[in-house]
């Protein structure tokens, strides 16, 4: 008996060995949890859009571009349609990389299709660079740098409403005056978000845009600066909404010609100048907006004036023995009614009128000295973003050779955005 309980508890101890050795076995480690993936730096963004415009026009009377005119002439009626005005764009987010002190880095790239049309066909206008830009704003969002081409400072940045004259604006060569140019922009704003603010903006633009040339440079490249331009606008806002932008506007530039009809061959510089006022009331129903000018040497604005005065040789009229800047001045003004959501009502006038006693004389029947629009119509919203218009614009054309000439236009617009 005794033997067995030895041989039991001997088989017992055996049996104990592998569970005591198992307790003693240090358990695995428990799973150790990846350490997270950097987060990715944000790429580019593209937001495409843009507009699909169709025109049907009709003019009684002479016009001088039967698509978008800017003043009559002693030319046939004309009636056609145009789908040029159409447009693309790309709004761009770029990334940082974390510098630049947290700055937003944005970019805008839009053409249109009013380029010349290839082998004289109007259904195959060329594609034209109208803004490519970059824009850096600071953390704080009250200063901007802009680089690229963009609309200029002077004038103002209103435009009429208008859908049969997008590209080239209502009341252009009839005191509206604009530009695209390639600049570095400033611009600083105070009271953003408040119910008043201030805004001012300098910028320094290429000197191409008059296209005079003198010994075969443009004369702005040949005077070496660029052109110069500053705006300061003060705007009320109520619930963040402006209601009232009032602004002024200023402008600077050279050319230099290249006299070389004189015994002694000498060169002149130009000084090109501007002053301008720009403003926008928008209350409930009504819209009021407009703005105006005076200068000299702004033919790179849309100006009717001429650029210069020049005086050819005697001998060789190819040559030049003196040259003098034109002067000129305008204004134009658009009243838009909206008595119901999807309706707008339009009415406006424009005039510009270079100094007669600056004309160049020797083509009077084309040198404009009074150039007005009297213009109004109706737009339809038919969906949020389709709208179509009829509109009808008196043009008068007063030249130096006594001659006043008169056109009426119609015009059918469709506009759809997307």
């Amino acid at each position: 008996m005794r033997r067995i309980r030895r041989l039991l508890a001997a088989l017992a101890a055996l049996a104990a060995l592998p569970l005591a050795a198992h307790a003693q076995t240090p358990p695995p480690p428990a799973p150790v949890a990846p350490a997270p993936a950097p987060a990715p730096k944000p790429g580019v963004t593209v937001d495409l859009s843009g507009w699909l415009i169709a025109n049907a026009y009709w003019s009684d009377g002479g016009l001088n571009a039967s698509d978008l005119p800017q003043w009559a002439t002693t030319a046939h009626s004309t009636a056609g349609m145009t789908v040029r005005q159409s447009r693309v764009r790309a709004a761009l987010g770029l990334p940082v990389d974390g510098l630049l002190g947290g700055a937003v880095l944005k970019g805008l790239v839009e053409a249109d299709f009013m380029g010349t049309y290839v082998n004289s066909d109007a259904s195959m206008p060329q594609v034209r660079l109208r803004h490519a830009y970059l824009t850096a704003a600071c953390a704080r969002g009250n200063l901007t740098l802009l680089v690229g081409q963009t609309w200029s400072l002077f004038g103002g940045p209103w435009f009429a409403t208008s859908l049969g004259h997008v590209a080239l604006p209502r009341f252009a060569g009839a005191g509206y005056l604009y530009r695209r140019a390639p600049q570095v922009r400033l611009t600083a704003e105070a009271g953003r978000g408040k119910d008043v603010g201030v805004t001012a903006a300098v910028a320094a633009l290429a000197s191409s845009g008059d296209k005079a040339t003198s010994q075969n440079q443009l004369v702005g490249e040949r005077a070496g600066v660029p052109d110069a331009e500053g705006r300061v606008a003060l705007q009320l806002r109520r619930a963040g909404r402006s209601w009232l932008e009032l602004g002024a506007s200023g402008r600077f530039g050279q050319q230099l010609w290249k006299l070389d009809g004189l015994s002694a061959p000498r060169e002149e510089r130009l000084t090109g100048w501007g002053v301008a006022a720009d403003g926008r009331l928008e209350v409930p129903y009504l819209v009021v907006q407009g703005g105006t000018f005076m200068g000299e040497v702004l033919g790179g604005y849309g100006s009717v004036a001429p650029v210069v005065r020049p005086t050819k040789n005697a001998t060789d009229p190819a040559k030049l023995d003196a040259i003098s800047p034109v002067r000129t001045g305008g204004f134009w003004a658009q009243a838009v009614v909206t008595p119901i959501p999807v309706l707008q009502l339009l009415g406006g006038y424009g005039i510009e009128e270079p100094r007669t006693s600056d004309l160049p004389a020797g083509s009077e029947a084309t040198t404009i000295e009074r150039n007005q629009q009297v213009s109004g119509g109706a737009i339809l919203a038919l969906t949020s973003r389709w709208k179509v218009s009829l509109e009808g614009t008196l043009y008068t054309t007063e030249t130096l050779d006594g001659a006043r000439r008169e056109s009426t236009q119609l015009e059918v617009g469709s506009l759809y955005a997307f």
